[in-house]
């Protein structure tokens, strides 16, 4: 039998482990999708419609999106920036998909709209962010498919926007109580060496965590707490 500091240490190095592993570790959902439409917008005629995909001939690229999309992808250094710039557009697209499939049902539930586990529009908004009402009454008085889209496009830049605020914040606010852990929150703190991320995406190095952890925690309310991680990101 493990005594219970033993115990505790045990368990502490396994999420410190498992922590580790899922910041190192990033798969591309959409790689068939990014191999196909790497090809298509590779050719010497950019196509002039929309991109279709699969037995079900799916649109994946909406026509109005071409030409900013090979714009960003001709402007990537490198084959893995260019693949991530289209698995970026797909993830977009399928949240718009999702918000348009379920929106009318979570006004009717008066429950937050969530897609594979994750909420995208929450029922009553906050930080900035409209709720589902908002979100369906806006969607109703666009008049076609290319501006609803628009509309829930922009939506998504600015929720995600939050979602790496509130991914740093979590973050700090679990490295400060790992730090008081008796005995062993110290070392823990020590071996943190691993980045903040979200989605693959790299929002705070190591060597910054130390300081912005300061900074964060000079502040007595979550709006300022929240502002000192908005002015990191936007650094």
């Amino acid at each position: 039998m493990l005594n219970g500091a033993v115990r505790r240490w045990w368990l502490v190095g396994l999420l410190v482990i498992a922590l580790a592993m899922a910041a190192g570790c990033v798969t591309e959902e959409y790689a068939e999708e990014t191999d196909y439409i790497l090809a298509e917008l590779g050719k010497d005629s950019a196509p002039s419609g929309p991109l279709s995909f699969g037995e079900n001939d799916e649109v994946i690229v909406y026509s109005a999106d071409v030409p900013d999309l090979l714009a960003d992808i001709r402007s990537a250094p490198l084959e893995a920036d260019k693949r991530e710039v289209v698995s970026d557009y797909l993830t977009l697209q399928s949240r718009v998909d999702c918000i348009l499939e379920g929106i009318e049902e979570s006004a009717e539930e008066n429950s937050d709209l969530a897609c594979q586990g994750t909420i995208l529009v929450q029922d009553v908004g906050e930080h900035g962010l409209p709720g589902v009402a908002e979100i369906m009454d806006a969607i109703n008085t666009r008049e076609d498919e290319p501006t609803k889209r628009g509309y829930l496009s922009d939506y998504i830049g600015t929720w995600s926007e939050n979602q790496r605020i509130e991914r740093v914040g979590e973050s700090l606010e679990q490295m400060k109580r790992t730090s008081g852990i008796p005995l062993f929150g110290a070392l823990v703190s020590a071996i943190h060496n691993f980045p903040i991320m979200y989605e693959g995406e790299i929002l705070v190095p190591e060597e910054d965590i130390p300081g912005l952890i300061d900074d964060y925690h000079d502040h007595d309310t979550d709006e300022a707490r929240r502002q000192t991680v908005s002015d990191y990101l936007s650094q």
